[in-house]
């Protein structure tokens, strides 16, 4: 959790629905957007709050947290013992996710944030864009208890120590479009064995998977620090080249690192896409940013941080969240 004392809060906008604002760390090491949100209370009066905050949207590059009460449904389950809800109810909130390419964090605690003691509804949310998913750590939004409140206040952790974990081996398509691809596969597959049966299976393509495991290690790990070098190279090389008095070596050094810097950035958006999930991509522009944050953003989801056990214990420790 951040210390109090050790940020600051400057208000950007204030608006009927929100307040927006940056919150940033003392020592400058931390800067993210936050909009404070209190949706009104019927669907026509909402529009403007999806209007407003699709503007904040357009103009933002920092990590963003919209966080409030959204008075808006997202989904059938997100109210039991009330009415039956309409999609009309859901279709703005719906189309600014999607638009803005929002993401919703992961929750812990209550299921329901706000109820009257009768109907029990699902309208307070955490959300971030892409920016925030791809530069902070994991983050958790513990649904509390309401006290004397009809909502139930959410408190969000954006800090806690990572876990390192063995990664199992998972294949990545641009390994197939490896040159050395197919002889790998057959010269792995050729290797003679003593097993019978289906052991014989089993046993070659365990030799596969360890070859195509060097084959990753020792062209694909890294990736990203391999592009990195290559933008800031390309970049010293243009700026040495400024003048007229350019030389064909120059000019040879600067195509080379531009079929090297297309050709990683493809593999790189397919490997982000693969993991992603997702099947869109529009036509003539990198996405690499948008599929790593679904990604981050799924493994995010997936991933339990936290659980209460059956005596209503937090279990927090890897071990006691496993047995």
């Amino acid at each position: 959790m951040w210390d109090p004392t050790a940020i600051s809060f400057t208000m950007l906008e204030t608006h009927e629905h929100f307040i927006h604002g940056i919150i940033q760390a003392r020592d400058n090491s931390t800067v993210i957007h936050f909009s404070a949100i209190y949706g009104l209370h019927t669907v026509p009066t909402r529009k403007d709050l999806w209007r407003k905050l699709k503007e904040i949207d357009e103009l933002m590059i920092h990590p963003w947290l919209i966080m409030g009460d959204f008075n808006s449904v997202l989904d059938v389950e997100d109210r039991v013992q009330g009415s039956e809800i309409q999609e009309y109810e859901t279709r703005d909130f719906r189309r600014f996710i999607e638009e803005c390419g929002i993401t919703e964090l992961q929750t812990s605690g209550r299921l329901f944030t706000w109820t009257n003691n009768h109907v029990y509804s699902r309208i307070d949310r955490a959300l971030v864009n892409a920016q925030w998913m791809s530069t902070m750590p994991p983050s958790l939004v513990h649904i509390n208890d309401p006290y004397f409140s009809d909502h139930s206040p959410l408190c969000i952790e954006v800090e806690q120590e990572s876990i390192s974990r063995k990664k199992p081996f998972r294949f990545l398509n641009c390994l197939a479009n490896h040159a050395e691809f197919e002889e790998i596969v057959k010269s792995s597959w050729s290797i003679h064995t003593q097993a019978k049966g289906t052991m014989t299976i089993w046993f070659k393509l365990k030799k596969v998977k360890g070859a195509l495991k060097k084959l990753n290690s020792r062209e694909f790990i890294g990736m990203e620090n391999k592009i990195k070098s290559i933008r800031d190279r390309l970049k010293e090389l243009q700026t040495q080249m400024r003048d007229i008095n350019h030389t064909t070596t120059q000019f040879e050094e600067e195509k080379e690192l531009k079929q090297h810097l297309e050709k990683w950035s493809l593999i790189e958006e397919s490997i982000y896409r693969q993991k992603s999930r997702i099947q869109w991509l529009k036509l003539g522009d990198s996405n690499s940013a948008y599929f790593y944050a679904s990604m981050k953003g799924r493994r995010a989801q997936n991933y339990i941080k936290q659980l209460t056990s059956t005596t209503w214990r937090l279990l927090l420790k890897p071990e006691e969240i496993q047995e």
